[in-house]
């Protein structure tokens, strides 16, 4: 019996060294990558990802617009959070039936067990409303919105790519508990992390915090970073603002774990953060641990690119200050649109619409903002069409001496009787009962220098509708003028690129529609011709088109899409001639010159004594006004001695008068441009 037991021992004991020689050859033959890779998987959880760090945008003068910056926040674990959840607790009773217990029974076990948990994030509720003055129930909505919701979209969406890649979800799993339950199965990093709740705005406030959440489990004041913008109402529209990623974002950045997005992570929502999202994004880094907790492995974080804007902030928040002033501006208090473009490039100076917000404010006043009834959220310089008024009297002219319709000299007849049945009137003739057959020869020069209704309407008359419309598609109206760079476009992952929002225009009377070229939009009718010439009817356009028309003809006949991204490359923005004749131009130009500068023209009085010749600058204009909607305009250009020049349109809603309202509003542009150093001398 005993030796039998002997070789039992014996051959269990051969056994364990047999074993253990097995192992250590496997530890001496295998190589130290092997042995790092079990390492990673062992220590699950000691991968510390580094976050992106956004890019800035900063204007022309490299002053920053928007940026990052460290910032404190009061903090909630997501293990915590999830308790506030309904869909936490659903997909626990729906699985029940895998533990072998009745849904009631499995679910308070899982109540019984985390009863303490429970209690803590009730009291945290309670804690976290009277840090900031308001109820536990707005507390909760905004964990639920903000720090739950959020993940369980990406839960959802994982779960459909994983389990039906190339597939809809909800067509893939028609049943929604079923759904739940594989979206559920789906851990996420973000789950075993901190979320933020409260921002905290100074060291007296982290203080504060430390104080009153020192003795709470879960809650913790942890470092972040937020996305400051230092002029935020001043270029609200055009910078834009950030919120955390969603969905539809996942595939404009390159498809790897770095550079995916994360929970808590932001993304452009509006304006340039936006359009440029790939590049300020940047990419995340990560830190990986050994066992013995040190540094294995590290990738640094690559910062996004600077974005580089044509703006001069300065300029416009000078604009800005004087068209909210009610001792300068009349119409203060009026919305308004106001857009002006160096010449030569293109290069969009100043791009404002009034009323604005503030971006540091904007996603918690955001609901606020969208009630508002002069639509604050609106960029009116690209996103409203307004009917363009007299401002499209030289177009209308050239397009006519360009198609032989007219000559310089000839006249049209403007005489101090009504028009005929379904014909504009001319202001003249409305408002002091005679007709500019009165004042002058109502030739081209003349009647763009009094705005001649009657002149413009016959004129387009004599135009055909096509040809029309090709003039007026030549000059950017009909389609979306402002394009973005081949470096932003070319930044994007799997998606195609954004563009920026912006609004067409109408060029028939057919309504908004979306051509490819001129020749397939529909006709403009024969009555409405006639509007056309003046500005109204149907025809609709956006301040931006408006002031880039303008700078057509300041540059000779040469379009040229406007910009208001800087780039490297100078020959991607060549403008393109349209081929119109240099004394047809010139024609045009002389009127303009005349509604400024000589007696009788529309804008002389607004521009008396402003002392622009005495330093070396000349303005060339063209007022507008009009009914239903009433609006008034003002659009130009001015140059200087060293073919320097700026290019520029204004609207202010429901003025009354483009002499009265908006040629005061120019004088005070061009004299703020010749201020910053973009034409004339100091």
């Amino acid at each position: 019996m005993f030796s039998k037991r002997l070789r039992i021992f014996i051959i269990a004991c051969l056994c364990v060294l047999l074993v253990c020689i097995v192992r250590l050859a496997q530890l001496q033959f295998n190589s130290q990558a092997v042995w790092h890779s079990q390492i990673e998987k062992w220590r699950t959880g000691q991968q510390k990802r580094l976050p992106a760090v956004r890019g800035k945008i900063i204007d022309r003068n490299s002053v920053v617009l928007a940026e990052d910056r460290p910032r404190f926040s009061i903090c909630i674990d997501y293990s915590l959070a999830e308790l506030l959840d309904d869909r936490y607790w659903q997909a626990l009773v729906l699985q029940s039936a895998q533990k072998k217990l009745t849904p009631r029974q499995y679910y308070e076990k899982i109540r019984l067990k985390r009863a303490d948990e429970l209690d803590a994030v009730q009291f945290a509720l309670q804690k976290c409303a009277q840090f900031r003055n308001v109820t536990p129930e707005f507390v909760r909505e905004k964990i639920l919105n903000e720090i739950i919701e959020p993940v369980w979209q990406l839960r959802y969406y994982l779960a459909g790519a994983r389990n039906f890649p190339g597939r809809d979800f909800e067509q893939a799993v028609p049943d929604a508990n079923q759904r739940l339950i594989l979206a559920s199965q789906v851990d996420l990093a973000e789950m075993h992390e901190s979320h933020p709740i409260w921002e905290l705005q100074n060291d007296d406030e982290v203080l504060a915090a430390e104080l009153a959440f020192i003795d709470i489990p879960g809650i913790a004041i942890k470092p972040g970073s937020v996305r400051v913008y230092e002029y935020g109402e001043v270029a609200p529209h055009t910078v834009g603002w950030v919120l955390p990623w969603r969905i539809q974002d996942a595939a404009i950045v390159p498809d790897d774990e770095l550079s995916r997005y994360r929970y808590g992570e932001l993304s452009g929502f509006e304006g340039v953060e936006r359009l440029c999202e790939p590049l300020l994004r940047g990419r995340g880094g990560q830190v990986v641990y050994s066992i013995d907790n040190e540094i294995m492995d590290k990738k640094q974080t690559l910062p996004g690119m600077d974005i580089q804007l044509t703006l001069d902030i300065s300029l416009q928040q000078k604009i800005i200050e004087y068209l909210k002033n009610p001792d300068e501006n009349p119409n203060y208090d009026k919305p308004v649109a106001v857009v002006i473009i160096e010449v030569a490039g293109g290069e969009i100076l100043a791009s404002i619409s009034l009323p604005g917000f503030d971006l540091n404010r904007v996603r918690s006043q955001y609901g606020l903002l969208l009630k508002e009834p002069d639509t604050p959220l609106i960029d009116r310089v690209l996103n409203c069409q307004y009917p363009p008024g007299s401002t499209i009297k030289p177009i209308i002219l050239i397009a006519a001496l360009q198609e032989h319709k007219i000559s310089a000299e000839e006249i049209i007849s403007c005489p101090s009787v009504d028009p005929p049945a379904g014909w504009p009137r001319c202001l003249m003739q409305r408002k002091y009962g005679i007709g500019h057959d009165q004042m002058w020869p109502n030739n081209a020069r003349n009647a763009i220098r009094g705005s001649c209704n009657i002149y413009f309407s016959q004129l387009a008359a004599r135009i055909e509708p096509g040809k029309l419309q090709e003039w007026l598609w030549k000059f950017g109206f009909g389609h979306t003028i402002l394009d973005s760079p081949d470096f932003v476009k070319n930044s994007y992952g799997r998606s195609g690129p954004r563009e920026f929002r912006q609004a067409r225009g109408i060029i028939s009377s057919s309504g908004d529609i979306d051509p490819n070229s001129p020749y397939s939009i529909p006709p403009i009718n024969g009555a409405e011709r006639r509007y056309f010439g003046i500005g109204q009817g149907n025809l609709r356009a956006s301040p931006l088109q408006i002031a880039n028309a303008m700078a057509t003809i300041a540059r000779g006949g040469i379009f040229m899409n406007p910009r208001l991204i800087r780039t490297q490359d100078a020959n991607e923005y060549r403008g393109s001639a349209l081929d119109i004749d240099p004394y047809n131009l010139a024609v045009a130009k002389d009127g303009m010159y005349a509604v400024v500068n000589e007696s009788g023209g529309t804008a002389y009085d607004a521009f008396i004594n402003t002392g622009f010749d005495m330093r070396g600058v000349t303005v060339y204009g063209k007022t507008g006004s009009t009914e239903r909607p009433y609006n008034a305009l003002f659009a130009g250009f001015a140059e200087d001695e060293k073919s320097r020049s700026i290019a520029f349109a204004i609207v202010i809603e429901a003025g009354q008068s483009g002499a009265l309202d908006t040629a005061p509003v120019a004088r005070q542009i061009v004299d703020y441009c010749i201020q910053a150093g973009y034409i004339g001398t100091q």
